[in-house]
């Protein structure tokens, strides 16, 4: 049954949540820039949350909640990339583990194949 055409309720509705923290993509952008500048000269490792508590964020989870807005999703990937990309490059040392595990989060797989094979085994006197 639909709402009585007196009702006025939608009317009283209003953005819900806080107020954005960084309110444009570029000041985003110089942010996310700026972190990265921060962490090269404090030798600090780039991060995720790292970068999310650097932006002014409580968790990661508030930065990925900016991708959902059109207008910051290509710069939040671009910040993704660059944390992705680093910690790529410090995962290939001494040891192939780093690299192995990238390549399966690229959807390689690590499978052993096993081919079997017909046997015909006779028991008894071969006639």
């Amino acid at each position: 049954m639909p709402a009585p055409k007196e009702n006025k309720y939608h009317l009283l509705q209003r953005a819900v949540g806080r107020k954005r923290i960084i309110e444009d993509p570029e000041a985003f952008e110089k942010a996310v820039q700026d972190y990265i500048i921060y962490c090269h000269e404090n030798n600090h490792v780039l991060t995720i949350t790292g970068m999310a508590l650097y932006l002014g964020f409580a968790c990661r989870q508030a930065l990925f909640d900016y991708e959902r807005n059109e207008a910051f999703r290509d710069v939040v990937k671009k910040a993704r990339a660059a944390v992705e990309a680093y910690c790529e490059a410090r995962a290939h040392g001494n040891t192939p583990a780093g690299a192995i595990f990238i390549l399966k989060n690229f959807g390689w797989k690590d499978t052993v194949h096993n081919v079997n094979k017909d046997i015909n085994v006779t028991f008894g006197d071969p006639e």
